[in-house]
């Protein structure tokens, strides 16, 4: 059956807020142009998408998208338009980012804290409106030490807007009163939208939703954030799994005897020592205990070279890998040619790469298999230890190589997914991003594409769980059902 694709673009009214301190006229029109040509030339995935959904319906984008640069005014509005462009073909692994005035000089505190002391403010709550009853968005939320208060910002008869004022930060990055993200509730949908500010102040668009309404856990940007409220706070089980949720670095626990618990919330390359330290200073531990749980909630990805420690307790046998091609483009060295020049990698890393350029430059247009191997078996060097039974906790935020830690993972006896589908964002990876001529916009794209495509897709369908975890359980008892489910299920790995 031949699959039919509709051209969709719904222009989101959240463009409108006033930014006061960022809003800025752009040339959307060469923003587009640009976009469009490095997509064209260097994503992986261009060609792959095409042929499913055909030139005529991508045609047809590309006129109504010009349409609308028509009327646009600002970068917001530049945003979402090339942000729902570029979703045309994938959900995953490419994006839009507005970026803030350049920081890469600021380095103390005060030099930080300067560069990010024009981004929007709001006073609360003398600018907002009154919320009513069933107004469930509005109230105090935490994320780690990080604290926001949302409040109603505009109502009219189609949507309700929300803005998220920082309450207690970093005072570096973040200063109390400026604005964090916005949400926008459209009415006749039930559907959230927001407007995200990242770290750095960089802005994208995102979706929202409610977690668990009943309990406040709010998921903005693929983070979740935890309402104050005392149904939770005097609840001491719910409480201890809320802060082991919120956790932003690596971290380990024994919950009993028997059930160890280890969260990673990133496999980005900068928490791989991260993760390697944790593990190493509970080696014992980990080793002693029959049972593990490894929550990888919200856990977006990074680097494989951050699992492969982790890998060496939980495997049985050799990990069959699906080998990968590169698109070879002029962006593509730059970025590879960038990452050699910052010189941050190990010396084995560094030749690697600028093995990769010497290949991107003499294949330039072509795709090219860096390793020559369609399918390859690697075997892990186990360590000796204890572990039994592993439940690793998954959601539809794991994508990338949080889903590359999976397909390895779950091939040990050992190994059980529990939790819900995840994200479905692997097969046209190695994203990186490029910066648009005016410095406005980074697009961010992928320079790979696995040998799966066709015969073992990801993208867009994700890893199922082996126990599913439905909408009606509190994402507060994860953690708990997961300890009771390999303490006194003695049928594991049948």
């Amino acid at each position: 059956m031949k699959r039919k694709f509709y051209l969709i673009i719904v222009v989101f009214s959240i463009t409108t807020f006033k930014l006061s301190a960022q809003t800025q006229p752009c040339n959307c029109l060469e923003e587009f142009k640009w976009m469009k040509q490095v997509m064209e030339t260097s994503d992986a995935g261009f060609q792959v998408a095409i042929e499913k959904k055909g030139r005529p319906l991508y045609a047809a984008l590309n006129k109504q998208v010009l349409a609308q640069l028509q009327t646009v005014k600002n970068k917001e509005a530049c945003l979402k338009i090339l942000t729902d462009w570029a979703h045309f073909f994938r959900s995953g692994h490419i994006g839009v980012v507005l970026n803030y005035p350049d920081t890469a000089n600021a380095v103390t505190p005060n030099e930080i804290r300067a560069k990010f002391a024009k981004h929007p403010t709001f006073q609360l709550p003398k600018n907002a409106l009154p919320s009513t009853e069933n107004d469930a968005i509005c109230g105090s939320y935490i994320q780690e030490d990080f604290e926001i208060e949302i409040a109603k910002a505009y109502e009219n008869n189609d949507y309700i807007r929300y803005v998220a004022v920082t309450k207690k930060a970093d005072s570096m990055y973040w200063m109390p009163g400026q604005i964090k993200f916005y949400l926008e509730y459209v009415k006749n949908t039930g559907q959230l939208n927001a407007l995200y500010f990242n770290k750095l102040h960089k802005e994208r668009y995102t979706g929202a939703q409610w977690v668990d309404k009943k309990t406040g856990v709010l998921e903005v940007a693929n983070n979740y954030w935890f309402k104050k409220q005392a149904n939770i706070d005097s609840d001491l089980k719910r409480r201890e799994e809320r802060d082991l949720l919120q956790k932003s670095s690596p971290y380990f626990k024994a919950l009993s005897n028997a059930t160890n618990y280890l969260r990673i919330p990133s496999f980005s390359y900068s928490e791989k020592k991260k993760i390697e330290t944790v593990i190493q200073n509970n080696s014992d531990s980990l080793r002693a205990r029959p049972n593990l749980i490894i929550d990888l909630r919200n856990n977006g990805g990074g680097t494989d070279e951050s699992f492969k420690m982790l890998l060496r307790y939980i495997s049985t046998n050799p990990i069959l890998t699906v080998g990968m091609e590169f698109l070879s483009s002029e962006n593509g060295i730059k970025i590879w040619q960038a990452i050699i020049d910052k010189n941050e990698r190990d010396s084995a890393s560094i030749n690697e790469y600028k093995h990769i350029v010497k290949t991107f430059k003499d294949h330039k247009g072509m795709f090219v298999d860096l390793d020559s191997v369609y399918q390859s078996s690697d075997t892990i060097n186990i360590l000796e230890n204890n572990i039994k039974n592993v439940v690793i906790l998954i959601n539809h935020n794991n994508i990338s190589s949080a889903e590359e830690f999976l397909l390895a993972a779950k091939q040990s006896k050992k190994v059980k997914l529990m939790g819900v589908t995840t994200g479905g964002a692997l097969d046209v990876s190695n994203v990186d991003g490029t910066n648009s001529p005016s410095n406005i916009f980074t697009f961010v794209f992928a320079m790979s594409k696995s040998y799966r495509i066709g015969k073992f897709p990801i993208d867009e369908i994700g890893l199922q769980p082996d126990i599913f975890m439905n909408d009606q359980i509190n994402p507060l008892e994860w953690i708990e059902r997961a300890k009771n489910y390999l303490e006194y299920n003695k049928n594991f790995n049948n």
